[in-house]
């Protein structure tokens, strides 16, 4: 389960796949490298950090990058930022109860 923050900071678990789980390990791995994490040294709590003074990035530069990203990928669908949060909400539902 992913634990995310929804609006007046309500807490949200989302479910994860196994192979989503698995590149979210791969990610932090990768991410507290370029961060240069010491050991011992506490990783940040968010999953997408910026650079900017709150260190993490916001529901809409994540939504920017994935509209950038999107062409790149040869996704051709008209993306919103709620059918995004919708989409994966319900992959991650679907792919738990196969």
């Amino acid at each position: 389960m992913l634990l995310a923050y929804g609006k007046g900071g309500k807490e949200c678990l989302v479910p994860l796949s196994k192979v989503a789980r698995y590149a979210t390990k791969d990610w932090l791995k990768t991410r507290d490298k370029k961060e240069k994490i010491d050991a011992g040294e506490k990783p940040s709590e968010f999953l997408f950090l910026s650079r900017s003074k709150s260190r993490h990035l916001t529901r809409q530069q994540f939504y920017i990058l994935i509209k950038t990203a999107a062409p790149k990928a040869n996704v051709s669908v008209n993306l919103g930022f709620s059918s995004l949060a919708t989409a994966h909400l319900c992959n991650s539902f679907i792919v738990q109860q196969c």
